[in-house]
């Protein structure tokens, strides 16, 4: 399929849109869809894979750390571990 701007590079993304209740759908090259800001991805070199897997495990009561203080139930006084 080509692009429905240029007519000349093939359509590599397709956009749909619905204004109005009616779908209206757009079929871009890669030229095209920079040009009219459809492909705006920016990457922060500063990403760490580690960094954020770091973050979703911090406060995991599994994680074994030492300095993590272990909340217990109010009732019974029992920690998530012992549970």
């Amino acid at each position: 399929m080509l692009c429905d701007e240029c007519k000349k590079r093939p359509a590599c993304m397709h956009i749909t849109k619905i204004v109005n209740d009616q779908k209206v759908e757009k079929h871009l090259c890669e030229q095209c869809a920079q040009e009219h800001g459809h492909m705006n991805f920016s990457f922060d070199n500063n990403f760490s894979v580690h960094d954020f897997l770091k973050g979703i495990f911090k406060n995991s009561p599994s994680d074994g750390g030492a300095s993590q203080v272990e909340s217990a139930c109010p009732q019974c006084g029992m920690t998530y571990r012992d549970f």
